[in-house]
């Protein structure tokens, strides 16, 4: 059986009751080039080193490791200038976003620039002001560049150390490689991140098949359709993992499938990410027509309760009734949306205007 399902479970809006916390960023780049594994190895408050500096690693302000040599202090001067350089991009970008009134950007900086914060604390005077003008596609690919650069000198480091074997130092590095990955990175152009329209499942791909069943379990691990057992960092990974079937394998007939768990993602555990959850959906239906999810009632749902476009989510709902009959507890609710919101708007064009 090619595909599985979309859980009924998340056919209602009312699923967005659950609870969003702080989202987290999975780290695939970051632990794939390290060699070690990070997952089990988030330190405790008390046990908190502090970011990676030319200081050492540090407990309760005395130093815990032997004096670096040369190439371990060219490496952790590599972490800390690259940090730095990720701050900068964000604060400039967060400015841009600010000067052009664009307060959803502005949030989503923010939340990048809080999961930053939280490894090192920084005052947010700096080159803002400067860049304010700067324009929006510059500004996001150095905020790219500067996001993977820092996650690669980071894993530079921590190779280092695990190639030492000492677990102090070790420790260190991998405290805040895990922090690092606590960052949810957000797509702040729309071809930033999410492939365009034209691609097509053309075949069936063992490796990505594979992948994309690893995936699908690592979101029933992380909590999908049981939100009480929901796990920020196992959820993350799952996105990780299905963004890489799509990447990885571009004509295989799971991209769709895995395009619409993206948007499921987005929607249901991450925050202030409704418009990038229905493009993600949008992205589903476009690839395949006929794809057996309810990507447009999630779509149109969104649009509906969320973003408040009513229009949007009126002609959604039509397409639902058109294409997604497969799933027959959504067209009632979809029936009844389009009676409701055709009523609405045919209302609004008969109020005189004051």
């Amino acid at each position: 059986m090619r595909r599985i399902e979309a859980n009924p479970f998340l056919t209602r809006e009312w699923t967005m009751s659950r609870l969003v916390l702080i989202p987290l960023t999975a780290g695939w780049l970051v632990t794939s080039l390290a060699g070690c594994a990070t997952d089990a190895l988030f330190a405790d408050d008390k046990a908190k080193m502090g970011p990676v500096t030319l200081a050492g690693p540090v407990v309760d302000g005395k130093p815990t490791a032997l004096a670096p040599t040369h190439h371990e202090k060219e490496l952790v001067e590599n972490v800390a200038l690259d940090r730095g350089r990720y701050r900068n991009a964000l604060l400039a970008l967060r400015a841009c976003y600010h000067h052009k009134g664009n307060h959803i950007k502005v949030r989503w900086t923010e939340q990048e620039i809080n999961g930053l914060r939280r490894i090192e604390p920084f005052d947010d005077a700096g080159p803002e002001t400067a860049t304010a003008l700067g324009q929006e596609t510059d500004l996001v690919e150095e905020l790219m560049l500067a996001r993977r650069a820092y996650h690669l000198s980071l894993a530079a480091l921590h190779a280092l150390y695990c190639e030492r074997g000492d677990p102090t130092t070790q420790q260190w590095v991998k405290q805040e490689l895990a922090d690092a990955r606590r960052i949810q990175p957000f797509s702040y152009l729309d071809d930033a991140g999410i492939p365009g329209g034209w691609l097509r499942p053309e075949e069936s791909i063992p490796e990505a098949d594979a992948l994309f069943e690893r995936a699908y379990a690592r979101m029933r691990e992380g909590g999908h359709g049981v939100p009480v057992f929901y796990r920020e960092e196992i959820m993350l990974d799952a996105l990780d993992m299905m963004r890489q079937v799509i990447y990885q394998h571009p004509t295989s007939d799971k991209i769709d499938d895995a395009a619409f768990y993206i948007g499921e993602i987005h929607k249901e555990y991450l925050k202030d990410q409704s418009e990038i959850a229905v493009q993600w959906y949008e992205r589903a239906w476009t690839w395949d027509p006929h794809t057996p999810h309810a990507a447009r009632f999630q779509a149109a749902v969104v649009y509906d309760y969320r973003m408040h476009d009513r229009a949007r989510a009126l002609e959604l709902y039509h397409a639902v009734l058109e294409h997604e009959t497969f799933n027959r507890s959504n067209v009632p609710f979809a029936k009844e949306r389009i009676r409701q919101l055709t009523e609405e708007l045919e209302a609004g064009r008969r109020s005189p205007s004051s």
